[in-house]
């Protein structure tokens, strides 16, 4: 994660996440706290470092979810365990519908599986929030992950 060095950006405290993700393996995801994502090859995470003059980075720790990856007829299933460092810090579940790639249109069964999977005391997230029934994309993937870890960043230790 990176903050925009104060003065040199016009829009003061702009933090930009460089991500990767194993699903993605030869791609770089670059968000913005704007809501922008940049997606390119491995390259885009060199060229964002080169920005060094207008963002510097945040904190030294970084996000790491580990897991296995499960196929259960039509849906993926990924348990994970979210770490910085050496330290467990929560447990995340990514679950997949692979035949629709349309949110809104699989959102009550999305939900329905992983009630199914939980404790029924557990919550589901609410929809993500997607313009006109757009295709659901990793970039997409990567932008919950940043909201997840933002709460995590909030929990006291």
């Amino acid at each position: 994660t990176f903050q925009a060095q104060p003065g040199l950006v016009t829009a003061p405290n702009r933090v930009l996440h460089s991500m990767r993700s194993s699903e993605c393996p030869s791609s770089s995801f670059s968000l913005l706290d704007t809501g922008l994502c940049l997606t390119g090859d491995k390259q885009l995470e060199s060229f964002v470092q080169q920005l060094d003059s207008f963002y510097h980075r945040k904190s030294a720790s970084s996000f790491d979810v580990k897991g296995p990856r499960y196929r259960l007829g039509d849906f993926t299933i990924k348990p994970g365990i979210v770490c910085v460092g050496p330290n467990s810090l929560g447990a995340i579940l990514e679950v997949e519908y692979v035949p629709c790639n349309v949110v809104t249109q699989c959102w009550s069964l999305l939900q329905q599986v992983v009630r199914r999977l939980v404790d029924a005391q557990v919550q589901p997230p609410n929809m993500p929030s997607q313009q006109n029934e757009q295709a659901y994309t990793a970039a997409d993937t990567m932008a919950q992950y940043i909201k997840i870890f933002a709460d995590i960043r909030k929990l006291p230790r």
